[in-house]
């Protein structure tokens, strides 16, 4: 074997344990972070500044909804409806950190309220405070056992820590419970946790489980890119370099920012003898991500010395 090609084996082999599409909080995994928690009911008379602001808020008037929910908290601190909204307000503008404060005191006003527990737990996921998280979830599940999105969280959480077995567990409480429930609701999407269970008996080795998974994935949702992602690596790990090729580029299609897939495609094409090719993918995943070493690495190596 070539100098050239024991380079690009080396980097795949950091790439196989590197890349795989982890449960964790990014743009790839499955972790439900993205639909922020709904919008207490004011219990208090109706009061026409906190209807305005949540007005904004629907109509993604952000900045707009803070001011006046800031207001609101200032005149009314032990409000919960107020103080709870504005915390979500806060995380939907992206200001984590003061969204985790006043989620915080949320739950100091009702220290019972499970989706108080399962926002904060997200906000401190996304944070990766995974230990507090962890925490979190576990609260929300005892006020209600039957939350779909906490069980995955938690499942996420698990898998960061290394503990698969209880976060396959969570995986599997999570589809037992979402089996009941319309697909139209805003919890946990069927296909992403079948993929997350696939990751997780992948780690564990047990690759027939997680082939599985990811086609039970794309069962429920043929364009689930993070399923053609870790399809990908699945048949990559086994030197199934034609199989490997096709399901990378199945979720570039439906990912086309996947820089992961994208420089592990190329990977593929060079072990194909196709470094002209190998080189497209390298070049398309440095104009996503320009300081993404293994494909500037990759890249490097394929050029004459």
């Amino acid at each position: 074997m070539s100098q050239l090609k024991l380079l690009i084996c080396i980097v795949l082999l950091m790439l196989l344990s590197n890349c795989i599409s982890c449960p964790g909080i990014d743009n790839h995994t499955y972790a439900d972070t993205t639909d922020t928690a709904l919008l207490a009911q004011s219990t208090q008379q109706s009061d026409p500044l906190y209807e305005q602001a949540n007005t904004l808020l629907d109509k993604g008037q952000i900045k707009e909804a803070i001011e006046i929910l800031n207001q609101l908290v200032k005149n009314s601190p032990d409000n919960f409806a107020y103080v709870h909204d504005l915390a979500v307000a806060l995380e939907e503008a992206g200001q984590t950190e003061t969204s985790l404060q006043y989620f915080q005191k949320a739950i100091v006003l009702q220290p019972n309220n499970a989706t108080c527990h399962y926002s904060l737990g997200r906000i401190y996921q996304v944070n990766n405070k995974t230990e507090e998280a962890i925490a979190e979830y576990q609260k929300a599940l005892e006020l209600d056992p039957k939350n779909v999105q906490a069980h995955n969280n938690l499942g996420v959480a698990y898998a960061s820590l290394g503990k698969y077995t209880e976060s396959i567990n969570e995986y599997q409480e999570a589809l037992k419970i979402a089996a009941n429930y319309p697909p139209a609701q805003h919890n946990l999407g069927y296909a992403q946790a079948h993929t997350s269970l696939g990751i997780s008996y992948f780690r564990q080795g047990q690759y027939d489980k997680a082939l599985d998974e990811y086609k039970q994935a794309l069962t429920i949702d043929p364009e689930c890119a993070d399923a053609y992602y870790n399809l990908a690596l699945f048949y990559h790990q086994k030197m199934d370099l034609r199989e490997t090729i096709y399901y990378y580029q199945l979720a570039i299609k439906f990912d086309p920012k996947n820089v992961k897939a994208l420089n592990n495609l190329g990977v593929a094409y060079h072990q194909l003898g196709k470094d002209e090719e190998a080189a497209a993918q390298y070049h398309q995943a440095l104009l996503l991500k320009p300081n993404f070493k293994e494909a500037k690495d990759n890249l490097e190596a394929l050029s004459p010395k």
